[in-house]
């Protein structure tokens, strides 16, 4: 599988610059009867096939963003600096997406859904905007995986909303988990079949190796760890939202699956 580049393409009467989110370093030769080339910047060497090309139609050249803010996001993963261009109206979206997150947090309040404030947007600006992770690690982290976890909670968990709750343990061979209904699915197989899904991707694939893996997945998504040695990390599913609760003390390691309804 190729490596994917996310690019923004700056077009001129020659030739377009392609530009990733770390720094300036492809040009692209195109010709009207010919396939297009892609170059190094720094040596010239011909990488057309050694990347998967991902345009980020939203992105902007500096011509195009003259009277726009610029707001500058750090990823917490790799550190790097990616800058969104966004408009007067946009701004102001974005200032009350981030206000209401920051004065609702602990709460119990949800913030807006970012996907709402900006439907326009590609999905990666949109988790730029949300969490900081620069185009190249949401690759890495989130891949093809069809749940996105997040650190902090951007739906209601009212107790009224809860569906049902998963508990897992493990005898150090596996983990044994079970479900507990609360509200109720109502026979909505959609909502099962994703609740099943989602609790063998955390229990199957992000704790596959047991306990010792709790804490690597809460360190992994930047999950900082409670007093009581809590993590804990959430994802807005299709049918349902869900919060991970991973216990790491001592003579109680378990993991806590709960899931909520979604907002109309």
């Amino acid at each position: 599988m190729k490596q994917k580049l996310y690019y923004i393409k700056n077009e001129t009467a020659e030739k377009a610059i392609y530009k990733n989110f770390e720094n300036q370093r492809f040009s692209v030769i195109e010709k009207d009867s010919e396939p297009p080339m892609v170059l190094s910047f720094f040596d010239d060497k011909n990488v057309t096939d050694e990347y998967e090309y991902v345009y980020i139609p939203r992105e902007m050249s500096k011509k195009e963003v003259e009277g726009r803010f610029e707001v500058e996001k750090q990823c917490p993963m790799c550190g790097t600096v990616t800058s969104i261009y966004l408009t007067d109206e946009d701004m102001d979206k974005y200032s009350w997406y981030s206000n209401s997150r920051f004065n609702r947090r602990g709460s119990g309040l949800p913030a807006p859904h970012i996907q709402n404030l900006f439907p326009d947007r590609t999905e990666e600006e949109r988790e730029l905007m949300m969490s900081g992770y620069c185009y190249w690690c949401q690759e890495l982290i989130f891949g093809e995986d069809e749940f996105l976890l997040m650190t902090e909670a951007e739906f209601s968990m009212e107790p009224d909303h809860l569906i049902a709750y998963n508990r897992a343990d493990h005898d150090g061979y596996q983990w044994w988990n079970k479900w507990f209904p609360q509200k109720g699915t109502d026979g909505n197989q959609y909502m099962v079949q994703e609740m099943n899904k989602f609790s063998a991707y955390i229990l199957e694939e992000q704790l596959g190796k047991g306990i010792s893996d709790i804490p690597k997945l809460g360190a992994y998504y930047g999950a900082e760890p409670s007093e009581d040695k809590e993590y804990h990390l959430y994802c807005e599913g299709t049918y349902c939202n869900f919060h991970v609760k991973l216990i790491n003390r001592k003579r109680s390691y378990n993991v806590y699956i709960y899931v909520y309804e979604t907002e109309e």
